[in-house]
């Protein structure tokens, strides 16, 4: 789903996305759950006390807040940053990070999005075999708009998380609503 948000936090297993113009004083707040970027020192709540600490919301783009969000499935997402270009995140789990800064593009994955196809990816990697290290040639699902790990509603936009209570009635409703 594509977002237009002021900000976006993740955490391993989710994502949070927030639209409002005073995030700092908004969300910060609660500085024990928080860690204010290094740019704005001139904060008020401005403390090096979470810095580099588990657990702990964090920017990934800095002060600078993503105008564009698309998240296609867990650790897959980009945030794109129009005011620096630089600054746009573009995480793809599993596929090495050179050919991800190479080759995939915020404009993909709303491509991808939107009609529901999918890439491929091809590099070279080392790898260990009965201790012989060798460069082989992998060849992975790079973009892929289905999330393996949710149950998609009828609406096409809600999810569910496999094995919730109420996916056997969506399934139903959803066999009335295709007759």
């Amino acid at each position: 789903m594509e977002i237009d948000a002021d900000y976006f936090l993740q955490i391993p297993t989710r994502c949070v996305a927030i639209s409002r113009r005073t995030i700092y004083t908004a969300t910060w707040q609660a500085t024990w759950t928080c860690t204010i970027p290094a740019s704005l020192k001139a904060h008020p709540q401005y403390s090096t006390g979470n810095r580099k600490v588990l657990g702990k919301f964090k920017s990934e783009t800095g002060s600078l807040a993503p105008k564009k969000i698309v998240g296609l499935r867990a650790k897959t997402y980009s945030l794109s940053v129009p005011e620096k270009p630089t600054h746009n995140k573009i995480r793809v789990k599993g596929v090495k990070r050179s050919y991800v800064n190479q080759n995939v593009r915020h404009q993909q994955f709303v491509q991808i999005l939107s009609t529901l196809t999918g890439t491929t990816s091809k590099f070279r990697t080392f790898r260990s075999k009965r201790h012989t290290v060798a460069t082989v040639e992998v060849t992975k699902i790079c973009l892929n708009a289905f999330d393996d790990k949710r149950y998609i509603l009828s609406d096409g936009m809600r999810t569910l998380a496999y094995g919730h209570k109420d996916i056997a009635a969506a399934a139903a409703t959803a066999v009335v609503v295709a007759e």
